[in-house]
């Protein structure tokens, strides 16, 4: 069990490996920035209870059997949450490790969200880096916003029951290698835009390696998509 209740001054929690976490209060702990939970597995993973973390700025959750849900703030402060819809959003999070996990939802607020689960985006506008990698159970990643600082290289990889993917994912980084291998059912990049170049403009992926490897129902339209956004610059697709 981890309480941290009404810690003011705490920035960072580290839990890591708990193998059977139980709780993990930090209620009214608002000034933490990173939270780690590697390796933890448990009831309590199963549904991440964030919501009124407005600081958050890192979340490591990956490598674990248990988790499904993460649910964050909705608004940037207790404050704009009392405005209601007129609040500002909240968008403070820059770095979310989800791989290696089962995670299948993210969303914002702490009301229950009906209809298939997705993993929303839509508010993590300042994302410099995002791994979903070998995140096995995860089917709709919808709203992206992303530049990924370190590229989009294994961004998906081994994402196996991944459907569909919408919104905007833009690098300068010369790899996307292995970004959507193994996505065996993934079908549905319509709504999704590569934004693939250098600081001048130039196309900037030079190597594709394995991007849609067994991706079983990818159409031509959506390997055209890709190669396109790639574009002169790909030297190796093999």
């Amino acid at each position: 069990n981890c309480k941290a209740i009404n810690c003011s001054i705490m920035t960072k929690v580290d839990v890591s490996n708990c193998s059977q976490l139980q709780s993990f209060d930090v209620s009214n702990s608002n000034q933490i920035e990173e939270i780690i939970m590697t390796g933890c597995n448990g009831p309590l993973m199963a549904d991440l209870q964030f919501h009124s973390l407005y600081n958050l700025k890192k979340l490591v959750a990956n490598s674990s059997a248990s988790l499904t849900t993460i649910r964050l703030p909705k608004y940037e402060s207790l404050e704009e949450a009392a405005k209601g819809e007129l609040g500002r959003p909240w968008n403070k999070l820059e770095h979310l490790d989800v791989s290696n996990s089962t995670i299948k939802k993210i969303q914002y607020g702490s009301a229950d969200i009906a209809g298939d689960p997705i993993c929303d985006m839509s508010k993590l506008t300042n994302l410099k880096v995002l791994y979903f990698n070998n995140a096995s159970a995860v089917t709709n990643v919808e709203n992206l916003n992303y530049t990924a600082a370190n590229g989009v290289a294994n961004l998906f990889n081994n994402c196996f029951y991944l459907k569909r993917v919408s919104g905007k994912i833009s690098t300068s980084k010369p790899s996307a290698d292995n970004m959507f291998r193994r996505c065996h059912i993934l079908s549905d990049i319509n709504d999704l835009t590569f934004d693939f170049k250098n600081e001048d403009g130039t196309p900037c992926i030079t190597t594709a390696i394995a991007a849609f490897y067994r991706c079983a129902r990818a159409t031509s339209a959506m390997l055209k998509k890709f190669l396109d956004a790639c574009g002169s610059s790909l030297t190796n697709i093999s």
